[in-house]
């Protein structure tokens, strides 16, 4: 008897009638494969008040095994549009920055962060949370805009007051 695995269906080919396979069988048996794919999917859109200049960012979280992947789609629109630009895709890991670029104007104001999880090839049955990735938070660090600074080189974002320039 063999066997695979295709288009969400298992399929066996062949095998024996009985425990002494005396008769031999010729046909296929298949079923469907009735299993939750483990992808999840998080997005924001981040609103900087003014176009700001990002640098790097950071996805802190955990894996839940080697095989889980982790993956992020970034794009940006200035104040004077509404329309997003081109879509990066950086290479990302869990607590390690990655850089963050926008367009020619390298000012942007508005941030569509999508990340996804895929642990479909770690997935465990029964299923239990520590066999689960779980992002826990994520930062943009950008210069502010020195055209909308106030006096002493502080920021409002979100109608707060921000800090200096601290990047990572």
């Amino acid at each position: 008897m063999s066997g695979a695995a295709y288009g969400g269906y298992i399929y066996l080919l062949g095998g024996c009638s009985s425990g002494a396979c005396i008769t031999l069988l010729n046909d296929v048996q298949y079923a469907p494969l009735q299993s939750i794919p483990r992808i999840g999917h998080y997005s924001r859109v981040l609103d900087s008040d003014v176009d700001v200049t990002p640098t790097k960012g950071i996805v802190r979280g955990s894996k839940a095994t080697v095989d889980s992947l982790l993956s992020l789609s970034l794009v940006s629109a200035p104040s004077a549009t509404s329309a997003f630009g081109s879509t990066q895709a950086p290479t990302i890991n869990f607590g390690s920055l990655f850089n963050v670029t926008v367009g020619s104007n390298k000012q942007a104001r508005y941030y569509r962060l999508t990340l996804t999880l895929d642990d479909t090839a770690s997935a465990t049955f029964p299923d239990a949370p520590s066999q689960q990735s779980v992002i826990s938070s994520f930062d943009v660090f950008y210069h502010p805009n020195t055209a909308k600074r106030l006096r002493g080189g502080k920021t409002f974002t979100g109608g707060k007051q921000q800090s200096l320039d601290a990047q990572p």
